[in-house]
């Protein structure tokens, strides 16, 4: 008898005796091999459907795998190169990222005090941090250009006399600490020259020190949007039309320094603060200007000008007044006081005569010329002259007597006149008020009908001048 050769179904040959447990035998077998059949055609876990047949078939191919993946191993960063500025940063020991590794655009901030040397030997590509040829840097742009954009430390760039062809800029500073240009000078130097220097948008202080700006095309000077700058023995004396200090949304310190020939020696815009101490200058066309909501205040000198202050737009200027009935500018205020001396001096009949008023008593802004017997107005405004004269009778009674007040050679105003007589002398006494500008010269004169002679006693002849506005 043979069998089938999948399921070993028993097949009788013609020779052989049909049994019947034969028969039921392959019953059996085919039954339970239908039936697995069907179940495992039921069993969606191990068979699937048309629909995932195609949803399958449209999934990554082994080629479009390997060239993602290819693709994406070009992108990554080489193991050469994990721990450098454009790779992956390593952390220091305190688990912070190195300055070092940070890229170019990163925020840095500084992590000690740090000093600068400038030089016109210098060299761009030195550290900076020698003040020789072989560490000083050749430029003051290079130097700032190390300052990191946060300061929370002292940050010094001493500069080295020399001229330096640059326009010096500051800008966008901020932190808790400061940068300083020139910290150890005092006085003005005439040998450390730049093009002009800028300070914008520093929420720091910023404090230059000792430089001079030779700018005619520009502001020797400014400060925008800054929230402390300062500027300490600066100079610039070059004729320009642009002004020698600016400052706009600013508040500035000036202290000790000279502004001459400029437009405004000092100006103040756009709800600027600024406050002057013991500045000096001469030439400029305006030299105080305060403008749109802005303040200046000032205490000692100041520069002059063809118009000594000027305000517009809301803006103001104060020399510190109290109160209207006293003040505290008595330094700052011009005020001068002369008397009669050495010698008595003798007054021709009717002939004005100059009164030598060579004895100085005070002299507060320069207002006095005791040498040349008169006062020079240093700045514009309205000034109080009191005068006193004594003269007396060379022989005859003394009749027509009158002083007068010459401004630049011409007489302005009698401030005092006595039609009697006295046989032994006499003081003629008057006061009046005047608008006076920038070096304007004030004279006193006398006149008498007889020959007098004035005494040489400031007792008697004496005359002081203050400006009241």
């Amino acid at each position: 008898m043979q069998t089938t050769n999948n399921l070993g179904l028993k097949k009788p040959e013609g020779t052989d005796i049909v049994d019947i447990a034969d028969l039921n035998g392959n019953m059996d077998t085919l039954d339970s091999a239908v039936k697995s059949l069907q179940d495992h055609a039921a069993d969606t876990h191990r068979h699937i459907t048309d629909a995932e047949r195609t949803q399958w078939n449209a999934k990554e191919t082994t080629a479009g795998s390997q060239a993602k993946a290819n693709a994406a191993a070009a992108a990554s960063v080489p193991l050469t190169q994990k721990g450098t500025a454009n790779g992956v940063a390593t952390l220091d020991a305190s688990a912070k990222l190195p300055a070092g590794q940070l890229p170019a655009t990163a925020v840095r901030a500084t992590t000690a005090d740090v000093t600068y040397y400038v030089r016109t030997d210098g060299n761009d590509s030195n550290n900076g941090l020698a003040n020789t040829a072989a560490g000083a840097f050749r430029t003051i742009g290079k130097a700032i250009s190390m300052i990191p954009t946060v300061v929370n430390h002292k940050v010094d760039i001493m500069i080295a006399n020399g001229t330096y062809s640059e326009d010096v800029l500051l800008h966008g500073f901020t932190g808790y600490g400061q940068i300083r240009i020139n910290p150890s000078a005092t006085v003005i130097n005439d040998s450390c020259i730049i093009q002009s220097l800028t300070l914008d948008s520093n929420a720091i202080a910023v404090i230059a020190q000792g430089v001079k700006a030779s700018r005619t095309s520009a502001y020797a000077f400014s400060a925008k949007s800054c929230i402390n700058a300062a500027f300490l023995f600066c100079k610039t004396d070059t004729a320009s039309s642009y002004d020698g200090l600016f400052v706009s949304s600013a508040k500035v310190y000036i202290y000790g320094s000279i502004i001459s020939n400029r437009n405004k020696a000092v100006n103040a815009n756009q709800n600027a603060e600024v406050f002057t101490w013991d500045l000096s200058g001469t030439g400029n066309i305006i030299a105080l200007y305060s403008g749109e909501g802005s303040r200046i205040s000032t205490t000692g000198s100041v520069p002059s000008g063809t118009t000594q202050a000027a305000s517009g737009n809301g803006g103001t200027l104060t020399t510190g007044v109290i109160n209207p009935w006293g003040d505290n500018t008595y330094n700052s205020r011009p005020f001068g006081s002369l008397n009669h001396t050495p010698s008595t001096q003798t007054i021709s009949a009717s002939v004005w005569t100059k009164i030598n008023l060579t004895g100085q008593v005070e002299n507060q802004r320069g207002i006095c010329d005791a040498s040349n017997a008169r006062f020079v107005i240093p700045e514009t405004g309205i000034y109080l002259l009191t005068c006193r004269i004594g003269l007396g009778a060379n022989g005859s009674n003394l009749t027509g007597l009158r002083l007068g007040v010459y401004l630049n050679g011409t007489r302005n105003m009698q401030i005092a006149e006595m039609n009697g007589f006295s046989s032994t002398g006499i003081t003629l006494s008057g006061s009046s008020l005047f608008s006076l500008s920038t070096g304007t010269v004030v004279e006193i004169y006398a006149y008498t009908d007889q020959s007098a002679t004035i005494s040489q006693s400031g007792e008697y002849s004496h005359v002081s001048i203050i400006r009241v506005a």
